[in-house]
């Protein structure tokens, strides 16, 4: 489906039986965006795109940031019933910014999930996602990626860990 094209900076979306196709120009904050049948995809080609809450009930999900996709805050979830990518030319879940240096909490349940980050890393971290034990295995990642952190269950922030001379792909149980 072709994208509409949006110019907000906040978004709040909602579709009960179809799915949300989305382009911006400009940074974004998905603040409540929920389809209840069919997938998202949700483009940016100018700044980053900070999520708050993003559930495909019925569909995969499709984030593409030219930035960084960050989490809002600590809260932050992603929820999908289909394959899924994550794709951004910045970082994704980790920021120098301590106020959106959180992992992305993602749920597929079940579907994969694909993420690809090119940004300069933070302390070795390119890509920082939290999820249940299952997700870590459904999880492949573009080799351009430096590193990357699977947190499973309520882990701390990043804050709380020192990844310095760790290997570039590496998981925390």
């Amino acid at each position: 489906a072709e994208p509409v094209e949006i110019q907000t900076p906040t978004l709040d979306a909602a579709t009960n039986t179809g799915g949300i196709h989305l382009g911006a120009t400009t940074a974004i904050t998905l603040n409540q965006v929920s389809a209840g049948a069919g997938d998202i995809a949700i483009t940016n080609t100018g700044g980053d795109m900070v999520v708050n809450t993003v559930t495909a009930a019925g569909g995969g999900l499709s984030l593409t940031s030219a930035g960084s996709i960050l989490a809002g805050s600590a809260a932050s979830q992603l929820t999908a019933n289909g394959a899924s990518s994550l794709t951004a030319g910045g970082l994704i879940g980790v920021s120098s910014s301590a106020a959106l240096n959180h992992p992305l909490s993602v749920n597929t349940h079940g579907n994969a999930l694909t993420v690809s980050a090119g940004g300069a890393p933070v302390d070795q971290v390119s890509i920082a996602i939290t999820g249940d034990s299952v997700m870590k295995s459904l999880i492949t990642v573009d080799s351009s990626s430096l590193g990357v952190a699977t947190l499973n269950g309520g882990a701390p922030s990043l804050d709380s860990y020192d990844y310095a001379g760790l290997d570039a792909s590496f998981t925390l149980l």
